[in-house]
Order: C-alpha cells, then structure tokens, then sequence
C-alpha cells in the first residue's frame, strides 16, 4: 500500500492498534466482511464498558449492597426476561408439581372416586389413576370413567377448578404479554460494527436552534460517524406462488436517537459523590450528552425533536468535534486512557404491537477507526423506481486519502456543498446518497 493512507491500514502493530491482521490487506471489512478481508476487530476485556458487544440489550453492572427482594416481587418482570425455552420447561415443571400435589390429595381418599377401585396391592397404580383425574379435571376433560363421589372429593374437584381457572388465566395473559413484547424487532435495528472519524462530513456550526444563525461546514473539525438501519424484512411477496399483499413489514414509528459518552475524568473536587477509588487511581464517571447531525438533514431545529430519521432507510449519524463537543482535541490515546465510551440509543414505538421499545449500541477506543469513511449502502433503480439498500455492505469501511483540507461553507443558505475540482470548477454530487 502507498504510503498516503493512513497508518492503521497498513499495519496493525503501528501507534493506533485497533484492528489484528490475519491475512492479506482488503480495502474494505466488516463483521461479515472479515472473514474475506483478512481484518478481525480487537475488543479489550479489560477495558469496562455499560454496553458489551456480547449482549447489548442489557447494561453489563454489577450491583452490590443492594437489598435483597423477595422472591415474589418482581417474579413477573424475571420471568419476561426469561429465554423461551426455560420458560417453556418451567411450565411443564409447574403443570407436574401441581398435578402431583392434587393427586396426592385425591390419593388420600381414593375411595371416593367412582370408577376407581382402591387396592392394597395397587398402590402405585392408584396414585398415577388420581393424578389422571386430577389432569382430566383441571383441563375440563371428560371421559366419563372417573368421577368425584365423596364430599371430601367433590369439594377438591371444586378448589381444584377454581385454581384452574386461574392458573390459566394467568399463565396465558403472561405468555400473551411475552410474545406481544417488541424484543425481536429491537434486534432488527442494526449498528455498524465500526464507527469512524474523519473531517470529510458536513455538519451545522452555528446556533442549533435557529437556521438563519449558522452555516454547514465541510472540511474542518473532524467529525464521528457511525450509521443505524431497520433490517426487518417480512415474508417474500410471492411465498409459494401465491401473493401476500397483506403482510407488509411494520416499521418503527416516532424514532428518538440520544448519541451520549461516557467516561472517566480527574475530579475537581465537587464530585464526592461520584468519586471512586480503585486503590491505583482515582476519578469520576462523567456522563456527556453529545449533539449530532443525522446524515445532514436540513431546515430542522436541532435542539427540539421535530424531525426524526426515517427508519426503512439507514442513517448516518455524524458527531462534530469542534470546539464545543467534549470529544474536542480526542485522540486514540486519549480515549483509551480515559476508557471513553460512546453510546448510541434509539427509541422508537414498533408499528405492529404499539409497544415501546429500545436499541442500545456502543462503541470503544478500538472500535473507532480514524482517517476512514463508510461506504455508501443505499443508491436508485431507475429501472424500478426503488431505492436498494445494500447491507452486505453495511459494516464496510474505507480508507481516506491524506488530502489538503478544504473548507465549504453555506450561510443563511441550506444547500448542499460540492466539493470543488481540481481546476476549481464546481464539480455535481456523484451517485452515493446514504
């Protein structure tokens, strides 16, 4: 490779070790993408992090002091979080239990049950018989071969219908709640792998909140970018030959995005309460809410939610580091030393069920790749008139050639920047859209 690109493209054991290099060189990787690449992402175990890449959905905390619950307080919650197929075996668990418990009450008074014929050298076979009856009579089934006879087995069979009744409502509005939950599709909102910095976006400098008090900038402070999309697909249109007008894909409706960072800084005495020692070093977790630009989007206020991303299409999301953001001056070694964490966050309401639901992706010093740009996944067929969203290419990276910076600024006007030629000619934007 030339020697223009930037160094962590040319060998992995340069001064910004992100990535392990395990074959020869590709000019894009991915997650899926690697394996052709020959480029592995390294993740660092010691470095501590709220979101793991290993399970996003929940925050990797470790509670201790905290008072103990009872075991029936929040049983509802712990079991919605529960995997199916615990959940599946503890049911059958708890339709045996209670069965053995009902047979053996039955058991105690065997002789009341007509059709049963108790025996002093049949015990065994009495108790499984009970333990029938009491299946047959909490599911409602009638055979006609048993039946309660005795008051002590009539009032049972009346407790026992009652519980029935009860369990089953319970258990099926909990089943019920649990599939109706919006848990797969919060796995359809996929992150790229990789986020990436360089100072070739366009973001707003200038008041977030008035349009005519700014003007985009192209070419300056270098900026974070990382991108988000939908994948959920639903059911092919013509699935057995036949056609499925009425399967369309529910989408996320009324999308929120928060972009926040996380890290440790030196206290300046007035953090008590947030100071922690480790015995080797001290300091405080500072949490920083951090402005963004989605995929330049014009004429929107930034600092009210009045225009949010349009989810079926994936969405660039760019981050200034100019003198305002946090992440000003940043470097590789600075964001490893401070073990920075920048977490995205998207909220949004599932079409299909109308329930809530949340996204949560983050991203470490080595998991950031400098001097890089994404590669355009979404571009137009003429032919159809569709828009085609690529996302085998949706992890891909690419390298930015070291070029003089140049800077393109539009006031009081939203229009987009061009880049100019080398004649300096206005040169019309190519075909890449997101």
């Amino acid at each position: 490779m030339g020697s223009s690109l930037p160094p962590i493209f040319e060998s992995p054991t340069s001064s910004a070790p992100f990535l392990q290099k395990t074959g020869r060189f590709s000019r894009c990787w991915s997650r899926w993408s690697g394996r052709r690449s020959g480029w592995t992402p390294l993740h660092d175990s010691t470095q501590c992090r709220l979101i793991t890449r290993e399970n996003p959905y929940k925050f990797n905390l470790q509670r201790r002091g905290a008072p103990i619950a009872p075991l029936f307080a929040d049983l509802y919650h712990a079991l919605l979080d529960t995997k199916w197929w615990k959940l599946l075996i503890g049911l059958c668990l708890f339709f045996f239990v209670e069965h053995l418990f009902f047979a053996f009450l039955y058991y105690q008074d065997r002789g009341g049950l007509g059709g049963l014929k108790p025996s002093a050298e049949n015990t065994l076979i009495d108790f499984w018989t009970c333990f029938f009856f009491s299946v047959q009579t909490m599911q409602t089934i009638g055979y006609g071969g048993l039946s309660p006879e005795s008051v002590y087995c009539n009032v049972l069979v009346c407790i026992q219908a009652f519980w029935g009744m009860l369990s089953t409502a319970i258990i099926t509005g909990f089943v019920f709640a649990k599939i109706g939950r919006p848990s797969r599709q919060k796995r359809n909102i996929m992150f790229s792998e990789l986020a990436v910095v360089n100072n070739q976006e366009r973001y707003w400098y200038g008041n977030p909140d008035r349009l005519s008090e700014g003007y985009y900038v192209q070419g300056g402070a270098p900026c974070f970018v990382l991108r988000f999309s939908n994948t959920r697909h639903g059911l092919p249109p013509d699935l057995l030959g036949l056609a499925w007008p009425g399967l369309a894909r529910s989408q996320v409706c009324e999308p929120r995005f928060r972009l926040l960072m996380l890290r440790r800084e030196p206290v300046r005495g007035d953090e008590e309460s947030e100071r922690w020692d480790t015995g080797e070093e001290e300091g405080c977790i500072r949490v920083h809410e951090l402005n963004y630009e989605i995929h330049s989007m014009e004429n929107r206020a930034r600092g009210v939610d009045f225009s949010s991303a349009l989810l079926p299409l994936p969405w660039t999301v760019v981050h200034a580091m100019d003198e305002r953001s946090p992440l000003h001056g940043a470097t590789p070694a600075s964001l490893a030393a401070s073990d920075t964490e920048i977490i995205a966050i998207l909220d949004g309401t599932d079409e299909g069920c109308s329930e809530q639901l949340q996204a949560r992706w983050s991203y470490t010093y080595r998991e950031i790749i400098w001097d890089a740009r994404l590669v355009p996944v979404v571009s137009q067929d003429k032919r159809s008139g569709k828009y085609v969203v690529d996302l085998s290419r949706f992890h891909d990276i690419t390298p930015i050639v070291a070029q003089p910076p140049s800077r393109s600024t539009t006031k009081g006007k939203h229009t987009r920047s061009r880049p100019a030629s080398a004649s300096g000619n206005i040169q019309e934007d190519d075909d890449r859209l997101i």
